[in-house]
């Protein structure tokens, strides 16, 4: 729950240190996300987290509104100091993070209009966003002056990774895992190499989440008072739905600090399920019960979140990884209503997830997204879908694979051909006369056998599914 007489009270200290004729200072990170992950290493990652929530403390003052995950809004008492504010906040961001974009706007601050003038500041700072320059860095000339962490820059500097036999790295990635072992002692998870959260298989799950809609609601904002609340509250909103959905899992993990609704995370490939579905639980409980408590926060009743997350060979690059889940998570979010009502394209599902299993080491020749109309996926992620889905997979499960490799047959078989011969597996199989109950199909209504048989998304999931794994 949030304090919403001490939010006011805050602001208040806030307008009274801008003075009379205060200004909006908006900044936010440009690509946060490839800024985390831009190291192949987990401790250079945890450090550009760090290095990320260092700056958001230092950047907090008398006039601060908010500050988190890299972007904030704060007040100054005239244009000239909002300016000035504005190349101080980028010159410490670029330098803090050897080279990071922070993108900065300012507006004037009319107290008779609150909400027009955050308006202006959000439509301004999303100017600057799509103008700010690329990341700052110094470029190799030859494949083998590459950093050999991130591939990217200039290795100038020796790794001090225990393995490195000599590898060079850049600036960037140096500082980044020094931040990283200097502040490991306060982290709660092990950093250590994505290797190591999985080390029998050697496959990890990338994911990344974000809310659904939240534009909308944070220009629906009238005041302050209000950004104030609403910021404080979706940020702990997610951090709590985070932590709560990660009690159950025992093993190790890697999550990422970006702040607000954005989440990413690395771990073991055999917990993915369970995060998820725990992960989408928490947030959605947590959102109606904030709603309840009346404006500003009427609105995120029905709040859900897109979840994208990818399956993987642990030694892929971890930016690569992420960009993939990255993408999965649009897909799911298209799956998703807009402002609580249904899309032409989409089921107008609360929250939605897409996951891939990529098998070679390699990128995939065409796009990791998926059509729900064959192949499952998105999954809407409501309570009745969700445990649906698990059910007729932990079905599926049961069937040796012997039996469930018939189903690739279908691409090498005449449709006749194939089909008899699966009706034929089916009618003598009682593992298969279970899997159509949990799917409440009739296994003996020859039509509804194929029609119905397992989509690519069972098949998925029963390669990610332990069965161990809570529900």
């Amino acid at each position: 729950m949030i304090d919403l007489a001490h939010v006011q009270h805050r602001v208040r200290r806030a307008l009274q240190a801008a003075g009379s004729e205060p200004w909006l200072v908006g900044y936010d990170a440009n690509g946060i996300q490839e800024l985390v992950t831009s190291s192949s290493r987990p401790i250079a990652m945890f450090g550009a987290s760090t290095t990320i929530a260092r700056f958001d403390q230092q950047a907090r003052g008398d006039t601060t509104i908010f500050a988190g995950g890299g972007r904030g809004v704060e007040l100054a008492p005239s244009e000239q100091a909002a300016m000035a504010r504005a190349k101080e906040l980028t010159a410490d961001f670029y330098r803090k993070t050897r080279g990071g974009v922070m993108a900065c706007a300012c507006v004037p601050y009319d107290a008779g209009y609150p909400g027009q003038s955050l308006r202006w500041l959000r439509r301004k700072l999303e100017i600057q966003k799509d103008q700010a320059a690329p990341p700052g860095g110094m470029l190799p000339s030859t494949k083998g002056e590459q950093c050999a962490d991130c591939t990217t820059y200039l290795a100038r500097l020796p790794s001090r990774r225990p393995d490195a036999q000599g590898e060079m790295v850049c600036d960037r990635c140096h500082a980044m895992a020094d931040a990283g072992r200097e502040n490991s002692r306060l982290n709660e998870e092990r950093v250590q190499s994505l290797l190591a959260l999985s080390p029998r298989t050697r496959r990890v799950a990338a994911v990344s989440i974000d809310g659904n809609d939240l534009g909308d609601f944070f220009d629906s904002l009238e005041s302050l008072e209000q950004l104030a609340a609403a910021s404080d509250a979706i940020g702990n909103l997610f951090r709590e739905a985070h932590g709560e959905a990660l009690d159950g899992i025992a093993r190790d993990k890697i999550s990422l600090a970006t702040g607000g609704d954005d989440v990413r995370l690395f771990l073991a490939w055999e917990d993915m399920i369970h995060y998820a579905g725990s992960f989408v639980a928490a947030v959605e409980r947590r959102a109606d019960l904030l709603a309840s408590q009346g404006a500003p926060f009427t609105r995120l009743a029905g709040l859900g979140v897109g979840i994208g997350a990818v399956v993987a060979d642990a030694h892929l690059p971890a930016s690569r990884l992420m960009a993939y889940a990255h993408e999965l998570e649009r897909s799911a979010k298209r799956l998703c209503r807009p402002s609580g009502q249904k899309t032409t394209t989409g089921s107008g599902a609360r929250s939605a997830f897409d996951f891939a299993v990529l098998t070679a080491g390699d990128a995939p020749s065409g796009s990791l997204t998926h059509d729900p109309r064959i192949d499952g996926r998105p999954i809407p992620m409501d309570a009745r879908s969700w445990m649906s889905l698990l059910d007729s997979t932990r079905a599926l499960a049961s069937i040796p694979p012997a039996q469930r490799a018939i189903l690739a047959e279908a691409r090498a078989l005449a449709d006749e051909e194939f089909q008899n011969l699966f009706r034929y597996q089916v009618a003598r199989s009682q593992k298969w006369h279970m899997w159509y109950e949990s799917c409440g199909v009739d296994w003996r209504d020859a039509e509804a056998v194929v029609r119905h048989r397992p989509r690519p998304v069972h098949l998925d999931l029963v390669r990610l599914l332990p069965r161990d794994t809570p529900s």
